[in-house]
């Protein structure tokens, strides 16, 4: 059975650089900055590019992997193929989103509420970043309570550190400062 490249992944990625395309586009537009060089379209641009570097870089995977599963599909004249599968030779993926996508919109979800979050400025960047954060680790991990702890002391240090890195050298105003 041959394999189509036209996935969740791929329509994923696709997805992506339709929605980075335009970032980048009017990144490139903003006016350069007054007292650096770079100007305030530099960081947009820069990780606009990257985002779609990424995604071109994915796409490529994906039709590689597709490419080689299909001529692997493909018998040969000199190969006879079994129709008895040993599902020991098969690979695994327990740990496939696709087995639970009920992660992917639960993920989007807490996403969508700590954006809203952030715009009614319902606590500081420090607090919502935690939270998120630590709910993140909460759904993608297997939820004993080393992770859970773990998960918490590294979101907290995440978030202390990027509060630091916005507020103290990129001079960025963030809720709660």
């Amino acid at each position: 059975m041959q394999k189509s490249f036209l996935s969740f992944e791929t329509l994923g990625y696709c997805l992506v650089i339709l929605i980075t395309v335009p970032f980048a586009w009017e990144a490139q537009k903003l006016p350069p900055g007054v007292f650096d060089p770079l100007g305030s379209g530099a960081v947009p641009l820069v990780v606009s590019v990257c985002i779609l570097v990424l995604c071109i870089l994915g796409l490529l995977r994906q039709l590689l992997a597709v490419s080689r599963k299909n001529a692997k599909a493909v018998p040969s004249q000199k190969q006879h193929i079994s129709p008895e599968i040993n599902s020991s030779e098969l690979p695994s993926d327990e740990n496939s989103w696709e087995k639970t996508p009920h992660l992917v919109v639960i993920l989007l979800v807490a996403t969508i509420v700590y954006c809203l979050a952030f715009q009614m400025r319902l606590a500081s960047f420090t607090v919502l970043s935690t939270l998120f954060l630590w709910a993140t680790i909460f759904v993608l991990s297997d939820r004993s309570r080393t992770n859970l702890i773990w998960g918490l002391v590294v979101s907290l240090v995440f978030s202390l550190v990027l509060f630091f890195v916005f507020t103290k050298i990129f001079v960025v105003d963030l809720p709660g400062t």
